[in-house]
């Protein structure tokens, strides 16, 4: 990135926990920071997330993007850091980054601009099928695609609301991970979602995220019910990561991203 003028503006702490109930780490604290240009109203050009580096695709002189973990978005302001909150956006793709998806078809689920998708695709993932209801991501979803030198073939993308059409009549291929970072704020979108499971018995993951997590979800937009939900379905919690901005000790801005993974027989 040569000579280009950086500060760093925001930083988020994860913490990951074996269990919801628990104090026992089993992945250190982990800083993410947002690096943004001076000159440029602090619009944000590098995402780090310990495993995945995000920058601006004006930086992508190097087609080797698998060997260094990068991904090149167009306008990362835009199709990234607003669609959601930032804080439950930052969470759910550094829970996707420390992941292994290698050979798995990943569906993910409220796709927006691809990000996720793209993370797990650069983590080995053998296809992505994203869901979105918003037809307005299409553009924004093929060209992030070119920019990162993907093929199109290896990415499919569907159109339609989880919550009033069955997602097994859309969805043909067979999927190994599912992702949705929907949390509870799309009017039952989230348990929508895990209902998939049960018309999808190879699903063997699942991860969830854009929860706010307050003392381990006392708050009505904490992952309570989807974890009750998913336990029902024989699901156990591999990975519980709490993140939080370290400039404010406000609890609702500490995000929640889970995990989830068959009970082995």
């Amino acid at each position: 990135m040569g000579s280009t003028d950086f500060a760093r503006r925001l930083s988020i702490h994860f913490k990951s926990y074996a269990n919801i109930e628990g104090t026992k780490n089993i992945v250190p604290e982990i800083n993410a920071s947002i690096g943004y240009h001076y000159s440029n109203d602090y619009n944000p050009v590098a995402v780090n997330l310990g495993e995945v580096t995000i920058l601006e695709s004006e930086f992508n002189t190097d087609n080797d993007l698998k060997e260094k973990n990068i991904i090149y978005l167009s306008d990362i302001n835009s199709s990234f850091m607003n669609i959601t909150p930032i804080v439950y956006a930052l969470t759910t793709a550094h829970t996707v980054g420390s992941l292994s998806f290698e050979g798995e078809n990943v569906l993910d689920l409220g796709c927006g601009c691809g990000i996720l998708g793209l993370i797990a695709k650069l983590k080995g993932a053998k296809k992505i099928i994203g869901v979105d209801s918003e037809t307005e991501v299409n553009n924004i979803f093929y060209s992030q695609l070119k920019t990162n030198s993907y093929s199109p073939e290896d990415f499919d993308l569907l159109n339609f609301d989880i919550r009033k059409e069955k997602m097994a009549k859309k969805v043909k291929n067979s999927i190994d991970t599912v992702i949705a970072n929907i949390g509870p704020h799309y009017d039952g979108a989230d348990t929508a979602a895990i209902r998939f499971i049960d018309d999808m018995p190879t699903i063997k993951r699942f991860i969830v995220g854009g929860y706010v997590d307050d003392c381990y979800t006392k708050t009505v937009n904490g992952p309570k019910q989807a974890i009750n939900m998913m336990l029902e379905r024989d699901f156990k919690i591999s990975e519980y990561v709490i993140a939080r901005h370290t400039y404010t000790r406000d609890p609702h801005v500490y995000a929640a991203s889970i995990v989830f993974e068959i009970e082995q027989n």
